[in-house]
């Protein structure tokens, strides 16, 4: 039986890419490496981000996009560490 338009994937196709299109153009760089992809009936948004800050812009985009209740978040924070003097570990 075909897709018929409107049905969920088409929906979920639809929301992925204009997803992709706006993460893919934030002016932050981590939010660009973040992956996307299509789980079910979901859309799941994972990466690294160095702040949480970054996270709550990233998922704000996506849940603008998407909508809260068909995308799904796993981002995580690792916050970047100095470099300590004199140690090249």
């Amino acid at each position: 039986m075909p897709l018929q338009t409107g049905s969920v994937p088409d929906q979920l196709s639809r929301c992925y890419s204009a997803l992709k299109q706006e993460l893919g153009t934030s002016p932050y760089w981590s939010i660009r490496q973040l992956v996307c992809q299509i789980d079910r009936d979901r859309i799941t948004v994972q990466g690294t981000l160095s702040s949480f800050y970054l996270k709550q812009i990233a998922q704000s985009l996506a849940t603008k996009v998407v909508g809260i209740e068909c995308m799904r978040s796993e981002i995580n924070v690792e916050a970047e560490q100095p470099a300590s003097p004199g140690n090249d570990n």
